[in-house]
């Protein structure tokens, strides 16, 4: 049985020098995202995940009254209830 070293070849995929910004839609409210994962929206404080300090997020209001979704580019990463305490 051969090692995976012996199997391993480098990716012919190339990859830039730095990723290209993050753009929201006009509409989205963005956030960055503060210390320990947390973000303010509405004087709230939320949490998100430490993974995300630092970035930028976008806030998109659903057609559930009171509840927002979280966005990570495209991709939604949680909901969250204004009206909770």
């Amino acid at each position: 049985m051969k090692v995976p070293a012996t199997r391993y070849q480098p990716s012919s995929r190339e990859y830039p020098e730095r990723l290209p910004a993050i753009e929201y839609a006009p509409g989205d409210i963005v956030r960055k995202v503060r210390n320990y994962g947390h973000f303010k929206y509405r004087g709230r404080e939320y949490h998100l995940g430490s993974a995300f300090y630092g970035l930028h997020i976008a806030l998109r209001y659903t057609t559930v009254e009171g509840v927002m979704d979280v966005y990570f580019c495209q991709q939604r990463i949680r909901s969250i209830k204004l009206t909770d305490k």
